[in-house]
């Protein structure tokens, strides 16, 4: 009777864990929550990575089709080396007019390159421009200055299209060929100037584009954006373009095409050890894929890499640049 009784009394018991069950559970699942918050975040960032590096590529080929349909890369007209509104005007001029030889005064401006919306012929050609999208809504009543146009915004314009208006195809009506069609949510104005940047997701560093005809001035200046960090709006350190040592040889990356730079994913393309107030004129440049500073660049100055450029991605390191760095 006793024995049916404790078989009855089993088989109605409810099982359960005991506390050192529990304890071993809790254990695992706080090592197992552990290990997620270290991967989840890197792996999150790898995505993201790969999506900025991924788009590059995709500028890297719009700037490419640009130069098989025109004959040459877009200028980047960085104000280094163009170090004066005229002469960035001079090198805007000069690449148009090889492209479109009826090319109209508006679009060489003689005077000081302002397009001015107070001038009939001009507002227009700012309204063209503002349908088009090719510049900020925010120009609408206001001037317009075609020399204040970088290394950040030029290939954008250029890659944008020229309007099918031959005398007028920066500033004319019509249908645009476009080479890349840019997120519009993530095109920018952070210089106010009106004409665009293009900015990687959850950035505040826009893209910059330096050609390879204008790294430097072959004596006294390399390219660089911002031109004086200290005034710019936000801090995103400098982009330069990028040297290159292999074996006996150096040279800048790149030497016949151009750069894309990004910031990655902290948006600050590194610091430079030059200081641009006292002296303006530096030949400091960064040499890929090591980031050495003790590299021999005559007759460039080597610097280092901050920890801010091993997650600059680019176009011809096709990822972060810390994923080339020897080991």
């Amino acid at each position: 009777m006793k024995t049916r009784a404790f078989a009855q009394q089993r088989r109605f018991q409810k099982p359960g864990f005991t506390l050192v069950e529990l304890l071993v559970v809790i254990t695992i699942i706080g090592i197992l929550a552990g290990l997620a918050l270290v991967a989840i975040p890197r792996a999150v960032g790898t995505v993201r990575e790969g999506a900025i590096t991924a788009e590059l590529a995709q500028l890297e080929a719009a700037v490419k089709l640009y130069k098989s349909d025109h004959g040459a890369y877009p200028p980047d007209l960085n104000a280094a080396v163009y170090g004066t509104g005229t002469l960035r005007l001079a090198e805007m001029t000069s690449h148009l007019r090889k492209i479109f030889p009826r090319l109209s005064n508006l679009d060489k401006p003689s005077s000081n390159g302002l397009l001015e919306w107070s001038d009939a012929d001009d507002q227009q050609a700012i309204n063209n421009m503002i349908a088009a999208g090719v510049i900020s809504p925010d120009a609408s009543g206001n001037d317009v200055d075609l020399a204040t146009i970088g290394p950040t915004e030029a290939f954008v314009l250029a890659l944008m299209g020229y309007s099918s208006d031959v005398e007028h195809p920066l500033t004319g009506a019509g249908d645009r060929k476009k080479y890349f069609e840019f997120a519009i949510e993530r095109l920018g104005d952070q210089d106010g100037d009106y004409w665009y940047e293009y900015y990687p997701p959850s950035s505040q560093a826009p893209y910059v584009y330096f050609n390879s005809r204008s790294y430097w001035d072959g004596s006294s200046v390399v390219a660089r954006f911002p031109l004086d960090p200290s005034t710019y709006s936000v801090d995103i350190g400098q982009a330069r373009p990028y040297f290159q040592q292999v074996g006996a040889t150096s040279g800048f990356v790149n030497p016949d095409s151009f750069q894309i730079i990004c910031a990655g994913l902290d948006g600050h393309f590194g610091d430079y050890s030059d200081d641009y107030s006292a002296n303006p004129n530096p030949l400091f440049a960064k040499v890929y894929p090591t980031g050495f500073g003790s590299a021999t660049i005559t007759p460039l100055t080597a610097t280092p890499y901050t920890v801010d450029d091993r997650d600059n991605i680019t176009n011809f390191a096709q990822g972060p640049l810390r994923n080339k760095e020897p080991e």
